[in-house]
């Protein structure tokens, strides 16, 4: 039976749905799906998050999208807001609540779009979906030479210059991975 006024959890890995308590106890141990409500199990630095079931805390992630930038054994997880770049720190697991629920990775990287969390220095690269840059890039394709932590690449084009691009800042993605001159999604499955 469900203990009252609680909501149950759909396990994906195996079909069976478990009220919070037994969630807690038994986090599925599987790799991120999209939608997922974000556990302990699943916790680490880099995942996309939005909000999730149990979220309280009003406008903090302005309605958006986000990136795990640390994860803590405490059960709670540090998130950086794509729409302002603000930091907080959202339930996962403490209290049994879970603030966070993981972005569908077809919606992080769509078509090789590069991210925050996709991001590679050696990775072969061409102007992307928000691409703002006017011929920066020569008009081909470049490699990647540098990341930071806020969302932003460093890129060397083949024809020459090197500038920075958003690879998620403020929502934006302006490169796409390449591979023979066509764009492929990220080999490491984000």
């Amino acid at each position: 039976t469900i203990p009252n006024g609680n909501r149950m959890h759909r396990c994906t890995a195996c079909d069976y749905d478990l009220c919070p308590a037994c969630y807690k106890r038994a986090a599925p141990q599987k790799v991120a799906v999209g939608g997922d409500v974000l556990t302990p199990a699943l916790l680490k630095a880099g995942i996309r998050v939005k909000r999730g079931p149990d979220w309280k805390w009003e406008n903090q992630d302005g309605g958006g999208e986000g990136v795990v930038v640390e994860g803590a054994s405490s059960g709670w997880a540090r998130v950086k807001w794509d729409h302002s770049g603000g930091e907080n720190s959202y339930r996962v697991g403490q209290e049994g609540a879970y603030d966070l629920r993981i972005v569908s990775p077809r919606k992080a990287v769509i078509g090789g779009v590069v991210t925050s969390a996709s991001v590679r220095e050696g990775v072969r690269v061409k102007r992307g979906p928000d691409w703002k840059w006017d011929n920066q890039d020569g008009g081909g394709e470049g490699v990647i030479t540098g990341t930071n932590p806020n969302g932003w690449a460093s890129v060397k084009w083949d024809r020459g210059g090197s500038y920075n691009y958003r690879v998620g800042q403020d929502g934006d993605y302006d490169l796409v991975l390449v591979s023979g001159g066509q764009a492929v999604s990220c080999p490491q499955g984000h």
